[in-house]
């Protein structure tokens, strides 16, 4: 059963005047508690029904205090950090990577990203058609999607033509929801400079397309991670990802 003292890790203070009470004195310790009850509920309800797992949240609660308890004390390396988070979005039903996606592919699409990300933070919002969506890439909280179509890109990479047209899709997370970013891109691809051609344009959540200049700051932050060793981790992540996957796209 739950009890009270089971709720100390939601203590919110801030809760407290919804129980204060007009005819009798208050009870700082009992307002206190009720306001840890409703501040645990508020966090329960904040997950949608259908993504919780039997047990879901309590495993996900223990999870995350012997990680708190163990980083404390020195003794939560990296890889046991990424290990705990992502059996925690497991056990919410959440999977915390593609598909199939092998240790390889995740590490070369975290590179790609993290370099996108750091392109992204270094650019002005307002030199983007979409200066939101710069915004989202610059805080990190987008990734990049197996539906994305980079054929012409793998290709490319190994002639003399260096040139192709790809889509790239996107999750971003904007304003609390997710949104799904394609951005089909006409690239030009040489050992010092990638950079657009005319045509290239993205898409938010199926939208009319929006066309993009060639020095527009979404795109040029996008091209930097696409660009990183001159294409090879994001070719590499392409090709490691399940076979499943390329034929659904083709399909």
């Amino acid at each position: 059963m739950l009890t009270v003292d089971d709720l100390d890790h939601f203590s919110d203070s801030k809760l407290a005047h919804l129980f204060q009470a007009s005819n009798r004195p208050q009870d700082p310790d009992h307002a206190a508690r009720l306001a840890r009850i409703v501040a645990c509920l508020k966090f329960c309800g904040s997950i949608p029904d259908g993504q919780l797992l039997p047990g879901g949240a309590n495993a996900a609660r223990t999870l995350l205090r012997q990680a708190l308890r163990s980083q404390r004390r020195g003794q939560l390396d990296r890889e046991a950090l990424a290990q705990t988070l992502e059996t925690v979005l497991a056990v919410l039903g959440t999977a915390a990577r593609h598909a199939g996606e092998s240790d390889h592919a995740v590490e070369s699409r975290n590179a790609v990203e993290a370099e996108i990300q750091q392109a992204a933070s270094r650019l002005e919002p307002g030199d983007s058609a979409d200066p939101q969506l710069l915004t989202a890439l610059a805080s990190g909280a987008f990734e990049i999607l197996p539906t994305s179509e980079l054929d012409e890109l793998r290709d490319a990479l190994r002639s003399f033509g260096r040139t192709g047209v790809i889509d790239v899709d996107l999750a971003v997370d904007i304003d609390g929801t997710t949104e799904m970013l394609r951005l089909h891109l006409a690239l030009e691809c040489s050992v010092w400079r990638w950079q657009l051609r005319g045509g290239s344009c993205f898409s938010r959540d199926g939208n009319p397309a929006v066309f993009l200049e060639p020095d527009d700051a979404l795109s040029t932050a996008v091209l930097a991670g696409l660009a990183l060793r001159n294409g090879r981790h994001i070719v590499d992540w392409y090709e490691a990802l399940p076979a499943s996957v390329c034929e659904a796209q083709s399909a």
